[in-house]
C-alpha cells in the first residue's frame, strides 16, 4: 500500500511536466486573442497600420469592416504604388458613405474616417448617425471610376475636384450609384471636350443635389516682353477662352435626365448659367455665380424656396448681372434671397414687389455701397420678412448699428431677427460700452414684433463676441420656448463665428 507522500510522488512522475511560461507566450498571436481584446488592439492603430491589419487576415478584415468605431478620428491617410492597393484597403474598411476624390498626378492615397453627422433630409427631425466617409487621391479619370466602381451601389454623397479630360468615364461609373443622394464635380478648366451624353432614361432615384463648379478661369501660357534696354523677361499671363459646348452639353443632359426630382443646384461659375434651364420646375434651392458677359432666366422655377446669388470678380460697383436674373425671379414661394453684391439700384429693386413672399434676406455691402433710404424702399415691398442680415458694412458712416436702428417701425412689420457683423473696436468687456448699444435698445424696445438682435463685433484684445439682444428674460427655459432664438442661432452665412457663444442681454 503505498503512502500519501510516495502516491503524490508517482503520480507527479506520470504527469506531463508544465511549459515554461516563456514558452506559452511564445506561441499566442494576435489571432489567438478574443474578438473583444482584439478589438482594443486594433483601437489603437493608426490608420495606415488598421488597414494593413485588415490585410492580413480574413477575421481581422471581418473586424475592421463591422466596427466603424475603430476608423474614428484617424489621422493620416495611406499610400500606395497603384490603384489595386487604394482598392485593398477600401475592401477592408466599413461601406463607405461619403467620397471625396482628389486627381494629382503620380498619387494613390486613401484617408477613412467615421463621423457622427445629421441626416438633414429626413424630415421632420435630423436624424444623426455614423457615416463612413473616404478621401482618395487618384492621377486620373480611370482610377476614379475604378473606385467609384469598387464602392458600388453604397455611396450617398461624392465630390470629385481636379477633373479635366475623362469627364466619360466618371459617368459611365456612376450608372450604378443608385443610393447616390449628393454630387459634386469640380472642373480644373472648362475647355475640354466630352462627346458622352447622360442617357435620359437613366436616372440615379435618390439624388437631389448637384454642384457644379470650374475651379480654373483659363488656362496659363507664357509671354515675352522685350525692352531695348532691358534683359528678356518671362512672365505668365490667363488667356480665356469660350467654354467648350460639348462640355456643356455633357452637364446639361445629366441634369435634365434628373430635372423632376433635383432639390438643390449650385453653378458655382458663371460660365455655367446657361445650364439654369436645365433645371425642373419643382427646384427648391438655386445656387449661382453672375457675370456681365452671360445670362439667364429663372422664369420657369416657380416652386424656388431659396436663391443665393454671387457676382463674379469684376467691378465691384456693377450689380447689373444680379439686377438681370432678379427681374426674370417669378417665385410666388421664395422664402429666402442671399446676395453677395447689393448696391444702391438693386436694393431699390428689391422692394418692387416682385418677391413680397420673402421672408429672409441676407445682403453684402462690402464690394458696393447703398443708403439706408434704400433699405427702407426695399424693406417696404418685402412685408414678410422676418429676418435680415446685413453684412459687410463695417468701416462706413453711418455705422451698421446707426443705420440698422432708423429704420421705421412701419418698414419691419414681421421682422423677428437682425444679424450684422460691426468692426468698431470697443474698449472694454462691459456691453454698455460697445457704441452702437443706445441706438440697438432703442430699437429693440419699440420694435413692433419681439425683435431680437445679433450684433458681432471685436474686442479691444482682438476676441469676437456675439451679443444677441432681445425683450424676453435670458432664463434657459425662457430661451428654449421662442422660436426666434432658435432662428437667431441658426446663421450659417457667418460661418466663421458659429463657435462662439451668444451673450444674451436681456433690454428693459
Amino acid at each position: 500500500m503505498l503512502t500519501r507522500s510516495r502516491k503524490k510522488a508517482t503520480m507527479s512522475a506520470l504527469l506531463p511536466a508544465p511549459a515554461p511560461m516563456k514558452d506559452l507566450l511564445d506561441k499566442m498571436t494576435l489571432l489567438s486573442l478574443r474578438d473583444q481584446d482584439l478589438l482594443q488592439v486594433l483601437s489603437h492603430l493608426h490608420a495606415k497600420d488598421l488597414g494593413a491589419a485588415g490585410r492580413a487576415s480574413p477575421r481581422l478584415a471581418a473586424l475592421t469592416r463591422s466596427h466603424p468605431s475603430l476608423w474614428k478620428d484617424l489621422k493620416g491617410s495611406a499610400e500606395f504604388d497603384n490603384v489595386e492597393g487604394l482598392l485593398s484597403l477600401l475592401r477592408v474598411a466599413p461601406p463607405v458613405d461619403r467620397l471625396y476624390v482628389y486627381l494629382a498626378p503620380y498619387t494613390h492615397a486613401s484617408e477613412v474616417n467615421s463621423i457622427r453627422s445629421s441626416r438633414e433630409w429626413r424630415p421632420p427631425i435630423p436624424v444623426e448617425v455614423v457615416v463612413i466617409t473616404a478621401t482618395v487621391s487618384v492621377p486620373d479619370t480611370k482610377c476614379c471610376a475604378t473606385v467609384l466602381r469598387e464602392l458600388g451601389r453604397r455611396l450617398e454623397e461624392m465630390e470629385i475636384s481636379g477633373l479635366g479630360r475623362g469627364l466619360k468615364a466618371i459617368f459611365r461609373s456612376l450608372r450604378h450609384a443608385t443610393s447616390l443622394r449628393s454630387l459634386r464635380l469640380r472642373f480644373q478648366s472648362y475647355f475640354s471636350e466630352c462627346d458622352f451624353r447622360w442617357p435620359q432614361a437613366l436616372v440615379l432615384p435618390r439624388m437631389h443635389t448637384v454642384a457644379l463648379d470650374f475651379e480654373g478661369q483659363g488656362f496659363v501660357g507664357r509671354v515675352y516682353d522685350c525692352d531695348e534696354d532691358e534683359e528678356d523677361e518671362e512672365e505668365n499671363v490667363i488667356h480665356y477662352t469660350e467654354t467648350e459646348p460639348t462640355l456643356l452639353e455633357a452637364l446639361r443632359s445629366l441634369l435634365l435626365a434628373h430635372s423632376q426630382q433635383l432639390q438643390h443646384v449650385k453653378l458655382q461659375s458663371a460660365r455655367l448659367l446657361p445650364l439654369v434651364d436645365s433645371c425642373g420646375s419643382t427646384l427648391r434651392q438655386l445656387s449661382v455665380e453672375v457675370g456681365p458677359w452671360v445670362g439667364a432666366e429663372l422664369r420657369h422655377l416657380r416652386g424656388l424656396n431659396r436663391l443665393s446669388v454671387f457676382a463674379e470678380d469684376g467691378d465691384e460697383a456693377d450689380a447689373t448681372p444680379v439686377r438681370r436674373l432678379l427681374q426674370t425671379c417669378r417665385c410666388p414661394v421664395l422664402e429666402r434671397l442671399d446676395l453677395s453684391l447689393c448696391n444702391d439700384q438693386l436694393m431699390r429693386d428689391l422692394g418692387a414687389g416682385a418677391l413680397a413672399s420673402l421672408q429672409c434676406l441676407w445682403v453684402s455691402g462690402a464690394r458696393a455701397s447703398w443708403r439706408q433710404e434704400s433699405l427702407e424702399v426695399a424693406l417696404a415691398g418685402l412685408p414678410n420678412l422676418r429676418s435680415l442680415g446685413v453684412l459687410g458694412l463695417q468701416g462706413r458712416t453711418p455705422g451698421p448699428a446707426q443705420m440698422i436702428s432708423r429704420l421705421s417701425n412701419a418698414a419691419i412689420p414681421k421682422l423677428g431677427v437682425v444679424v450684422f457683423v460691426d468692426s468698431v473696436t470697443c474698449k472694454s468687456d462691459t456691453v454698455t460700452d460697445y457704441l452702437g448699444f443706445r441706438d440697438l435698445r432703442d430699437m429693440v424696445l419699440r420694435a413692433p414684433m419681439q425683435l431680437h438682435v445679433v450684433a458681432v463685433f471685436h474686442l479691444w484684445n482682438e476676441r469676437k463676441r456675439h451679443f444677441l439682444f432681445s425683450r424676453h428674460s435670458t432664463v434657459e427655459s425662457v430661451v428654449a420656448s421662442c422660436t426666434l432664438c432658435a432662428e437667431a442661432g441658426d446663421i450659417g452665412i457667418l460661418s466663421e463665428f458659429k463657435d462662439i457663444p451668444f451673450e444674451r442681454i436681456q433690454l428693459e
